[in-house]
């Protein structure tokens, strides 16, 4: 399976040709897009063999583009980022969005950052038990 995740810096309706290029010429299956910003009201153009699921929300912030033919489900997710999570029937994909334009740390990256270090700190003590 194929999986890639971008930022197309806004303009999503202006980029979709190049988008679809991409997702062929490189055969991906999942595709991870951030900082769409399309409203809800617009129509997102469609990507022949592919399906896209949006983020709940008036302002899409991050889409995920999926081949048709790979069999996944979306759990919806309703908290505070923009998000969008699918699962297929080996893995779990999310894309998460936060613009960091408030000047505040949203507690849910704090407590990832934190989960991070956490992670980091177990592998030093697993590695120093190896010996």
């Amino acid at each position: 399976m194929k999986v890639a995740a971008i930022n197309i810096q806004r303009g999503f309706l202006t980029k979709v040709d190049v988008i679809e290029q991409f997702l062929l010429e490189e055969n991906i299956d999942v595709l991870a897009l951030s900082e769409i910003d399309t409203m809800e009201e617009d129509i997102l153009p469609s990507i022949q063999g592919y399906s896209i699921t949006r983020q709940l929300g008036k302002k899409t912030r991050v889409i995920m583009v999926v081949k048709e033919s790979l069999r996944y489900e979306v759990t919806q997710y309703h908290g505070s980022l923009p998000c969008v999570v699918i699962n297929t029937e080996q893995s779990t994909f999310a894309t998460v969005y936060n613009d960091f334009t408030g000047g505040e740390v949203n507690p849910h990256l704090q407590l990832c950052t934190m989960t991070s270090l956490e992670v980091k700190e177990d592998l030093k003590r697993m590695k120093g038990q190896k010996g």
